[in-house]
Protein backbone atom coordinates (compact mmCIF):
# COMPACT_ATOMS: atom_id res chain seq x y z
CA UNK A 1 0.00 0.00 0.00
CA UNK A 2 0.75 3.54 -0.94
CA UNK A 3 -0.55 6.78 0.75
CA UNK A 4 0.50 10.09 0.04
CA UNK A 5 0.22 12.82 2.83
CA UNK A 6 0.01 17.10 1.42
CA UNK A 7 -0.83 19.93 3.09
CA UNK A 8 0.11 23.99 2.22
CA UNK A 9 1.47 26.28 4.92
CA UNK A 10 1.76 29.17 2.60
CA UNK A 11 -0.32 30.80 -0.35
CA UNK A 12 0.00 34.03 -1.96
CA UNK A 13 -2.61 34.65 -4.78
CA UNK A 14 -4.62 37.69 -6.45
CA UNK A 15 -8.68 36.96 -6.98
CA UNK A 16 -9.51 38.99 -10.31
CA UNK A 17 -13.26 38.46 -9.48
CA UNK A 18 -15.53 35.87 -6.97
CA UNK A 19 -14.78 33.48 -9.13
CA UNK A 20 -11.32 33.45 -10.77
CA UNK A 21 -8.10 33.10 -8.71
CA UNK A 22 -4.23 32.76 -9.42
CA UNK A 23 -2.35 31.78 -6.32
CA UNK A 24 0.99 30.23 -5.70
CA UNK A 25 0.99 28.15 -2.22
CA UNK A 26 3.81 26.30 -0.59
CA UNK A 27 3.83 23.18 1.68
CA UNK A 28 5.04 19.21 2.36
CA UNK A 29 4.16 15.96 0.82
CA UNK A 30 4.55 12.44 2.12
CA UNK A 31 5.05 9.48 0.32
CA UNK A 32 4.58 6.46 2.12
CA UNK A 33 5.50 2.94 0.53
CA UNK A 34 4.12 0.08 2.81
CA UNK A 35 6.76 -2.74 2.28
CA UNK A 36 5.36 -6.17 2.58
CA UNK A 37 8.38 -8.07 2.74
CA UNK A 38 11.11 -8.37 5.13
CA UNK A 39 13.72 -6.44 3.23
CA UNK A 40 15.90 -3.54 4.46
CA UNK A 41 16.36 -0.66 1.54
CA UNK A 42 19.82 -0.19 1.43
CA UNK A 43 21.66 3.26 1.82
CA UNK A 44 24.08 4.99 -0.36
CA UNK A 45 24.42 2.43 -2.59
CA UNK A 46 24.82 3.40 -6.76
CA UNK A 47 21.57 1.82 -7.35
CA UNK A 48 18.25 1.67 -5.68
CA UNK A 49 19.43 -1.78 -3.70
CA UNK A 50 17.94 -4.33 -0.81
CA UNK A 51 18.70 -7.11 1.49
CA UNK A 52 16.23 -9.88 2.64
CA UNK A 53 15.99 -10.07 6.33
CA UNK A 54 15.34 -13.02 8.77
CA UNK A 55 13.01 -10.41 10.90
CA UNK A 56 9.54 -9.89 10.70
CA UNK A 57 9.21 -6.48 10.86
CA UNK A 58 5.68 -5.14 12.10
CA UNK A 59 6.53 -2.04 10.75
CA UNK A 60 8.56 -1.67 7.25
CA UNK A 61 7.61 1.13 5.88
CA UNK A 62 9.98 3.39 3.09
CA UNK A 63 9.13 6.75 2.18
CA UNK A 64 9.59 10.63 0.43
CA UNK A 65 9.81 14.02 1.61
CA UNK A 66 9.31 16.64 -0.63
CA UNK A 67 8.73 20.92 -0.26
CA UNK A 68 5.93 21.23 -2.95
CA UNK A 69 5.09 24.91 -4.76
CA UNK A 70 2.17 24.38 -7.03
CA UNK A 71 0.72 27.64 -8.98
CA UNK A 72 -2.72 26.60 -9.02
CA UNK A 73 -6.28 28.39 -11.51
CA UNK A 74 -8.88 28.42 -9.59
CA UNK A 75 -12.57 28.77 -10.92
CA UNK A 76 -15.60 28.80 -8.84
CA UNK A 77 -19.14 28.99 -9.62
CA UNK A 78 -21.78 31.48 -8.09
CA UNK A 79 -22.55 31.06 -3.95
CA UNK A 80 -25.63 28.92 -3.69
CA UNK A 81 -28.65 30.11 -1.36
CA UNK A 82 -26.54 27.98 1.61
CA UNK A 83 -23.15 29.91 0.94
CA UNK A 84 -21.60 27.17 -0.43
CA UNK A 85 -20.11 26.75 -3.76
CA UNK A 86 -18.50 24.17 -6.82
CA UNK A 87 -15.04 24.92 -7.46
CA UNK A 88 -12.25 23.70 -10.00
CA UNK A 89 -8.46 24.12 -9.55
CA UNK A 90 -5.70 22.75 -11.74
CA UNK A 91 -2.23 23.83 -11.78
CA UNK A 92 1.71 22.85 -12.04
CA UNK A 93 3.66 21.69 -9.53
CA UNK A 94 7.27 21.57 -8.45
CA UNK A 95 8.90 19.25 -5.58
CA UNK A 96 12.16 19.48 -3.92
CA UNK A 97 13.21 16.24 -1.72
CA UNK A 98 14.04 16.81 1.42
CA UNK A 99 14.88 13.26 2.69
CA UNK A 100 13.98 9.36 2.61
CA UNK A 101 13.44 7.26 5.04
CA UNK A 102 13.20 3.96 6.12
CA UNK A 103 11.17 3.08 8.90
CA UNK A 104 11.17 -0.51 10.55
CA UNK A 105 9.56 -2.11 13.60
CA UNK A 106 10.39 -5.67 14.99
CA UNK A 107 10.74 -7.33 18.29
CA UNK A 108 14.59 -8.19 17.24
CA UNK A 109 15.52 -4.72 16.79
CA UNK A 110 12.78 -2.14 18.47
CA UNK A 111 11.85 0.92 16.24
CA UNK A 112 14.89 1.60 13.55
CA UNK A 113 14.67 4.88 11.18
CA UNK A 114 17.25 5.59 8.66
CA UNK A 115 17.41 8.51 6.50
CA UNK A 116 18.89 8.76 2.85
CA UNK A 117 17.81 9.92 -0.40
CA UNK A 118 17.31 6.69 -1.17
CA UNK A 119 17.87 7.59 -5.83
CA UNK A 120 14.63 9.48 -5.57
CA UNK A 121 14.62 11.91 -8.16
CA UNK A 122 15.49 15.52 -6.12
CA UNK A 123 13.44 17.59 -8.24
CA UNK A 124 9.58 16.67 -9.45
CA UNK A 125 7.36 18.49 -11.56
CA UNK A 126 3.81 17.38 -12.36
CA UNK A 127 0.50 18.81 -12.00
CA UNK A 128 -2.71 18.48 -10.06
CA UNK A 129 -6.32 18.94 -10.31
CA UNK A 130 -9.01 19.28 -7.72
CA UNK A 131 -12.78 19.95 -7.64
CA UNK A 132 -14.49 20.11 -4.65
CA UNK A 133 -17.97 21.69 -3.00
CA UNK A 134 -17.64 23.65 0.31
CA UNK A 135 -14.67 22.46 1.97
CA UNK A 136 -14.35 19.20 0.72
CA UNK A 137 -13.00 18.28 -2.52
CA UNK A 138 -10.88 14.90 -4.77
CA UNK A 139 -7.87 15.61 -6.07
CA UNK A 140 -5.60 14.24 -8.63
CA UNK A 141 -1.76 14.73 -8.68
CA UNK A 142 0.52 13.36 -11.59
CA UNK A 143 4.64 13.84 -11.45
CA UNK A 144 5.68 14.05 -15.41
CA UNK A 145 9.16 12.78 -14.37
CA UNK A 146 10.36 9.15 -12.89
CA UNK A 147 10.33 8.52 -9.08
CA UNK A 148 13.81 7.34 -8.49
CA UNK A 149 16.76 8.19 -10.27
CA UNK A 150 17.75 5.00 -11.56
CA UNK A 151 17.96 3.34 -14.50
CA UNK A 152 16.19 -0.13 -13.55
CA UNK A 153 13.16 1.52 -12.08
CA UNK A 154 12.71 4.08 -15.11
CA UNK A 155 9.35 4.81 -15.94
CA UNK A 156 7.57 4.23 -12.40
CA UNK A 157 5.85 7.43 -12.05
CA UNK A 158 4.17 9.05 -8.94
CA UNK A 159 0.24 9.10 -9.34
CA UNK A 160 -1.98 10.25 -6.34
CA UNK A 161 -6.11 10.55 -5.75
CA UNK A 162 -7.86 10.93 -3.12
CA UNK A 163 -9.84 13.27 -0.80
CA UNK A 164 -9.17 17.14 0.54
CA UNK A 165 -10.50 18.57 3.57
CA UNK A 166 -10.36 22.29 4.66
CA UNK A 167 -11.35 26.06 4.22
CA UNK A 168 -12.41 27.34 0.62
Amino acid sequence: KTSTFSFDILQFGYRFNSNFKVYVAGGFDWTLIRLRDNITIQKNQPTLAYVNENIAFSKNRFSSSYVHIPLNFELRTKENNKGKRFYFILGPEISFLLNGKIKQISDERGKEKQYDNYHFQSVRYGGTFRLGYGGFGLFTKYYFNDMFNTTAQAGLKNMSFGVTFGLN
